[in-house]
């Protein structure tokens, strides 16, 4: 057959009495030969007599052509305004049996077995834009949504990857197609939305995976559109569509009642105060973390467990195991849900992986965008804005991470049995009590409708009211500060009471809305401020990290990990001198071995930042020049200990465990050849 010629049965012309290719003429098929070359002239005929009549004016016009200019361009507007076509000549894509396809004449060509609803097109924070759509499978399975970028039809692989994620989705066709069916979608009505990554407050909004909840109620047709990336959080937000009143203030009442206050209502109110994190982040620029540390069996998980469900969450918890890209993928896929790491505990982990993990928490107090580079060049953005919560026995070390995070340390009291709080707790969580000789069943509470009552109640409070109340809780603050006498070494530090007061008042307001009667007392309130600042890492306890590193120290020198003349040097009776470098990791090891609960820095100069706060907290260690290191001629930069004053500042110190004479057994041999030789 002649590349230049088109098949055709009939001998009529293929063309209708407007000048176009009649396609839908039924004979029109394989038969008679029309020369390209024909079709060629034909539509070179038509765009000159269309330029000629664009440029008639009306009364250069016959009725005639003014009637056969008209229906062509009747004819134009609707083959453009068409939002489904049921054919397209120039891109030849089809839908039939719920499907993709073109005719090729003989068969139908199949490209797919779904087809899609073009819902909208999506500007994301970082002003890229993504199309929203609707897939509809053939196959006996429910409609479901996808948002992908519009890279996502120039690869059969990521179009695959991306769109066809349902359980019985298939893609057939080739890259070609994909173009061709590209064009053919974006003739459909859609309209124009704003993108997120992040569930919860957005715009006086709170967006969910598939809908969003406003003041009015749960919204059908939203404004701002969640990007979904099947990742965990989205799979574990869960919120019902309503609640039980009664159920939820009963809920609200004996939560306080759980665990001790002093060490319950910080942690309490840095959940409530997340919940706004975005407004706080406008009105000061940063956020706290929260740090919950205790001893197995404090009742750190089981609580923590509790609020997570309350807020939407589930249970589980993620962990720092979980890797690198989770790490990320969680910190940046909210701004307003606390997310919980547990099982924090840094002297069991890499100092590599702990160093990363506390760089993405300090991130996560300001906005901020990390990228990931991919194996085809392409990069991957993070916007890590996410309220963080970490639990274990340790606390989060380091002292950038210390600035930043509001620290509580749960007692094991509240969990001990019989108690008033463990009883609390069986009664809100649906678990057994014994008490007085007698075993109590609960059936506790679905904790999960709190969440949808709190955020009605959030919803129905602008920002406007909500920043006049962070304004107070900071007014607050400062009279406490200065009724106390307190002397705090970070404006982060009075943000945190801040955030506490702010956090505990927006749960009072909430019990009052609920008719709910809490026992706990603003003098109460005030007592956790003035914790969370003078308690577990707050105020002087700070201090405790370096003398806890020599009281490690001392313990590992008289077990002889710590070696004379390699990591320390005893100079003279009373003058001790590290090196911290090469001692660190034999003092955590140590640690580690002997399952010592201390907690231990990340970084020899988070030592070094706190050394240099001079002998008013550290009067046994020596300062040059404002550093708290010297280099030493034998051992290198060493820090110099007045062994004296030490023994007197730290509890377990003892000058004689580095004192002691080690000999070897090269030594010993050495000395018994002496001793023969003399007689």
């Amino acid at each position: 057959m002649d590349f230049d010629e088109i098949e055709c049965e009939h001998k009529d012309s293929p063309f209708d009495s407007s000048g176009f290719l009649d396609l839908n003429n039924p004979r029109f098929n394989e038969g008679e030969t029309i020369k390209k070359s024909d079709l060629r002239k034909k539509e070179e005929e038509e765009q000159e007599e269309e330029n000629e009549s664009e440029n008639m004016t009306n009364s250069d016009l016959t009725e005639e052509q003014k009637e056969k200019y008209e229906e062509r361009q009747k004819r134009v507007k609707e083959i453009r305004e068409n939002s489904l076509p049921d054919s397209t000549p120039n891109l030849n894509v089809s839908e039939s049996n719920g499907g993709y396809g073109r005719d090729k004449g003989e068969h139908w060509e199949e490209w797919s077995n779904f087809t899609l609803e073009y819902k909208s097109i999506v500007t994301t924070p970082n002003d890229e834009k993504k199309m929203n759509f609707v897939v509809h499978p053939r196959m006996d399975e429910s409609p479901f949504e996808v948002t992908v970028d519009t890279g996502v039809f120039h690869d059969k692989r990521k179009f695959k990857r991306e769109v066809c994620v349902g359980e019985t989705t298939v893609w057939k066709g080739s890259d070609g197609n994909l173009a061709d069916l590209r064009q053919y979608i974006t003739k459909q009505d859609r309209v124009e939305k704003k993108g997120t990554h992040h569930l919860g407050l957005n715009d006086g909004v709170w967006v969910t995976p598939n809908r969003n909840l406003t003041a009015d109620g749960w919204s059908e047709e939203e404004e701002i559109l969640y990007d979904a990336r099947n990742i965990a959080t989205e799979r574990a937000w869960s919120c019902p569509d309503k609640f039980d009143r009664e159920k939820v203030a009963e809920i609200i009442e004996l939560l306080p009642r759980t665990r001790d206050t002093e060490r319950l209502l910080p942690v309490i109110g840095f959940f409530y105060a997340s919940s706004v994190k975005p407004y706080i982040l406008d009105w000061e620029g940063e956020f706290n973390l929260l740090s919950v540390t205790g001893d197995t069996g404090a009742g750190k998980t089981a609580t923590l467990g509790v609020l997570w469900d309350m807020f939407g969450m589930g249970k589980r918890p993620l962990t720092i195991k979980d890797g690198d890209f989770n790490e990320k993928v969680a910190l940046s896929s909210t701004n307003s849900i606390p997310i919980w790491f547990d099982e924090y505990k840094p002297s069991d982990m890499q100092d590599y992986k702990v160093n990363n993990f506390h760089d993405k928490l300090r991130k996560t107090t300001r906005p901020s965008l990390i990228m990931s580079g991919n194996k085809d060049g392409s990069n991957d953005s993070y916007e890590l804005e996410a309220p963080v919560v970490v639990s274990g026995e340790e606390s989060i070390s380091g002292a950038a991470e210390e600035r930043r995070q509001i620290a509580v340390a749960f007692k094991s009291s509240s969990t001990e049995t019989g108690s008033d709080t463990n009883r609390a707790f069986s009664e809100l969580t649906g678990t057994s009590h014994r008490g007085n000789g007698n075993v109590a069943h609960y059936s506790g509470y679905d904790l999960s409708q709190h969440v949808v009552a709190w955020l009605k109640f959030l919803l129905n409070h602008d920002k406007g009211f909500l920043r006049q109340r962070w304004e107070e809780s900071g007014e607050k603050t400062w009279e406490l500060i200065q009724e106390n006498d307190i002397q705090l070494p970070d404006e982060m530090d009075i943000q945190g009471m801040q955030t506490i007061h702010f956090g505990c008042t927006l749960y009072q307001k909430f019990a009052d809305a609920l008719d709910a009667e809490l026992t706990f007392t603003d003098e109460d309130v005030e007592k956790a401020m003035l914790y969370s600042v003078t308690g577990a890492n707050g105020g002087e306890n700070r201090a405790r990290h370096v003398d806890t590193l020599f009281d490690i120290a001392s313990r590992a020198a008289s077990d002889n990990m710590l070696k004379p003349e390699v990591h320390y040097k005893v100079a003279s009776e009373n003058e001790l001198r590290i090196n911290l470098s090469k001692s660190l990791d034999k003092i955590r090891k140590y640690a580690r071995e002997h399952d010592l609960s201390e907690d231990i820095l990340g970084s020899v100069e988070d030592y070094y930042g706190r050394m240099r706060d001079g002998p008013e907290k550290y009067p046994y260690i020596g300062l040059y020049d404002g550093e708290p290191k010297k280099k030493e001629r034998d051992i290198g930069w060493s820090i110099f200990i007045d062994i004296g004053k030490a023994e007197r500042e730290i509890e377990n110190f003892r000058g004689d465990d580095f004192r002691h004479r080690i000999v070897d057994v090269e030594e010993e041999e050495e000395a018994t050849n002496q001793k023969g030789k003399s007689f």
